[in-house]
């Protein structure tokens, strides 16, 4: 009884922590923007902004309060043990079946709420371009992927833990490690589900870019332009790959709104996140937020208790990634906070790149000007920036660039 009243505390306290935070950015929209990014928002804009992003933490915290209600009674009411009961007895099968479970009952409360962002928020401010059609898809689309990795990480739990008892757990690790790094190399391959792509244009933004990056000795396989704006007018820009090979992706968006001055300093800064190895230091950090994931299933498979304080006879497989996934979120803020600040630092120096490259002022612009078309936070919480941010403020960044190109 003490370890279940425990766990759901410390549940109770991370969404109470959670609802603080909203408090926070709440005040401090009503705060006056630093000086060098007030001429990014005018008045009407800034209202605009305002109540994005208000609306938007509203819909955020009320599906966090609703997922949190669900959890927290499943939990203290032993549903899982009852459910598990009902279920075909097999080890493996009552496992991931109860997994399966737990993840397709939040299903609905999340894809409600994505609905509501997506269709009514994002739609009423002018982001929106996706048709119900094209959402109800995505959210299958997402649903299927959630379930084949969440249940085949819990596979390769039962299956290292059974052959190997405690030492399973390096190979877990493992496992995972070679996981993240997959999904981080081959990105653009995932997006493929959701998106199309097309080659970009011979022109001189593809000229501008072959040429960045061949001058620091990179080799761009491919230039592509995504069809994002079937689903939204927000901008963005991505680079991936292996080695000296690279492959960029751009929001058809961007190509049609930005100047090719814009998009390469953005990918001079991109490029430099390669240059210096910023995207392996960022696996292996990554792979480190594993760690109390590893720490929990092991206690939790050693110690019967956790099981049994839910109802079970004993460990369950199934429950203790249930568990697991749950408290997770909370045991991961200490850990997240360094790797926040090490990720800013690398943004700083990747910003710093792009000033070297003679890009200081482009990038300003481009910032300046994806912020104000995606209605970003230009002045977040202080407290948010440490725990969640892995870039540093606009007005952090533009006063650091600023300060490079005066030192030129």
């Amino acid at each position: 009884m003490l370890i279940k009243l425990i766990i759901l505390i410390l549940m109770a306290a991370f969404f109470l922590f959670e609802v603080y935070k909203h408090l926070l950015s709440a005040r401090q929209r009503k705060l006056s923007l630093p000086r060098n990014v007030r001429d990014i928002y005018d008045d009407q804009k800034y209202q605009t902004w305002s109540a994005y992003s208000t609306e938007t933490n509203r819909v955020d915290l009320t599906e966090r309060g609703v997922q949190f209600a669900l959890t927290f009674l499943l939990l203290l009411f032993n549903v899982h043990a009852r459910l598990s009961g009902i279920l075909p007895q097999g080890m493996w099968a009552n496992s991931i079946l109860l997994v399966v479970a737990d993840m397709l009952i939040a299903v609905p409360i999340g894809v409600y709420f994505a609905w509501v962002q997506q269709m009514r928020v994002e739609e009423k401010y002018g982001f929106n371009r996706s048709t119900k059609k094209t959402f109800i898809t995505d959210q299958i689309k997402q649903v299927i992927i959630g379930l084949v990795l969440m249940t085949s990480i819990l596979c390769l739990y039962i299956l290292f833990y059974e052959m190997l008892g405690l030492w399973g757990f390096i190979l877990l690790f493992a496992a995972l490690a070679v996981i993240i790094t997959l999904i981080t190399t081959f990105s653009m391959q995932l997006s493929k589900l959701f998106n199309k792509y097309e080659p970009l244009p011979e022109g001189e933004l593809r000229s501008r870019l072959e040429a960045l990056f061949e001058k620091h000795g990179y080799t761009l396989r491919h230039i592509y332009v995504m069809d994002a704006s079937k689903r939204t007018s927000k901008v963005n820009a991505y680079c991936t790959g292996l080695g000296k090979n690279k492959e960029i992706s751009l929001y058809d968006n961007l190509v049609a709104n930005y100047t090719p001055d814009e998009i390469t300093a953005v990918f001079a800064h991109e490029l430099a996140h390669f240059h210096f190895r910023d995207t392996m230091m960022l696996n292996l950090a990554n792979m480190l937020t594993f760690l109390p994931m590893i720490a929990l299933l092991l206690v939790m498979s050693v110690v019967p208790a956790f099981c049994q304080a839910f109802g079970f006879t004993g460990m369950h497989y199934g429950m203790v990634y249930i568990l697991m996934g749950h408290l997770m979120q909370a045991v991961l803020i200490p850990v997240r906070a360094p790797v926040m600040a090490h990720m800013r630092a690398c943004e700083y120096r990747a910003d710093a790149f792009a000033v070297q490259n003679g890009y200081g002022e482009a990038l300003v612009s481009a910032l300046k000007r994806l912020c104000k078309d995606n209605l970003a936070d230009l002045n977040p919480h202080p407290l948010i920036v440490t725990l969640e941010h892995s870039h540093p403020t606009l007005s952090q960044r533009i006063a650091a660039v600023s300060a490079l190109m005066a030192e030129k």
